[in-house]
């Protein structure tokens, strides 16, 4: 991924930490922005997650959100509850620290608005 937010605008798709399916690599930093319609649903379903897990989620995490503000961070390698969206919109940040194993596999995960 680059330091550009990648745009998603079509009514479903697959969004994956970089690398997928290999281990994802440390010191990286993603932006997606699910964009739909103004009330629009969004619904996110996990189909794999394997992000490492540090204390409270301080090290590698995967934030959603549907305003650019909050903090919902994810990461373990439990698979998380759907996530659903009612304003038209999700931003997502997926970050690996500096210092980050690269044992740990990421995510894959489809969206339907």
């Amino acid at each position: 991924c680059s330091e550009r937010v990648e745009v998603h605008s079509e009514r479903r798709g697959v969004i994956y930490s970089p690398s997928w399916p290999l281990n994802y690599p440390a010191g990286v930093n993603c932006s997606w922005h699910i964009q739909g319609g103004q009330g629009e649903v969004i619904t996110i379903s996990f189909r794999n997650f394997d992000v490492a897990e540090a204390g409270r989620c301080f090290g590698d995490w995967l934030l959603l959100t549907p305003t650019k503000t909050g903090d919902s961070r994810l990461c373990g390698s439990m698979l998380p509850p759907p996530f659903i969206s009612t304003r038209g919109r999700v931003w997502l940040y997926f970050h690996s620290h500096a210092n980050s194993s690269g044992q740990s596999q990421g995510f894959r995960l489809s969206y339907i608005r």
